[in-house]
């Protein structure tokens, strides 16, 4: 509330954008790092990040589809880095674990 109310810095320095199974989003500082997301990644033709999206869903021993990027660099994460930063790439994932661990599970209303 103080950050808000009276602009004094954040305790936190991570911010949480999404965390929901296997997918979610994490930024921390200038890096942000995207599980099983659905943005296009640089480099892959013809529907290969599609292809292991549906792999992905049906076979949940899949590896995670992981995307970083230096926002500072990239506002428009153009460019996914986490080929070139593996480490920072799973530093970041296990922030996105550990955050993932504490939330409280939504509550998942039946279809119709």
């Amino acid at each position: 509330w103080p950050t808000i109310t009276q602009g004094q810095p954040s305790p936190h320095d991570a911010i949480l954008l999404n965390t929901f199974g296997r997918t979610g989003a994490i930024r921390v500082g200038e890096w942000k790092l995207v599980r099983n997301g659905k943005a296009d990644e640089v480099g892959e033709e013809g529907g290969e990040k599609e292809d292991r999206q549906k792999k992905r869903k049906e076979d949940r021993n899949a590896p995670d589809i992981l995307e970083l990027f230096n926002l500072a660099q990239d506002p428009f994460e153009k460019s996914n880095l986490a080929a070139q930063y593996p480490e920072k790439a799973q530093e970041l994932a296990g922030r996105l674990d550990a955050l993932e661990r504490e939330a409280v599970p939504p509550i998942l209303k039946p279809k119709p």
